[in-house]
């Protein structure tokens, strides 16, 4: 299965079922922190969302946090990741 990664567009056009990758750089640290979600279930005109999360606020940058979604989108059958930088 291929992967589709979406890099900073409005998640809606992810779908019902996607990955969301979110890293941001905290005041004063160097390090950048990565929370991964599972996202499933969205009816985008209800706006009913589920979010389960995978990892949250580990140390890591947007390439590595990419990187392990998308391995996991993978092997969880999961059509796209949704890569969101602040």
């Amino acid at each position: 299965m291929t992967v589709q990664v979406i890099r900073d567009q409005d998640v809606t056009c992810a779908g019902g079922d996607f990955l969301r990758v979110h890293c941001q750089r905290r005041p004063g640290s160097p390090a950048t922190f990565a929370t991964i979600e599972r996202v499933f279930g969205g009816e985008i005109r209800t706006r009913t969302w589920t979010f389960r999360t995978l990892l949250s606020g580990e140390p890591m940058d947007e390439e590595v946090a990419t990187q392990f979604a998308e391995a996991y989108a993978e092997r969880k059958n999961i059509p796209v990741v949704y890569v969101e930088v602040v």
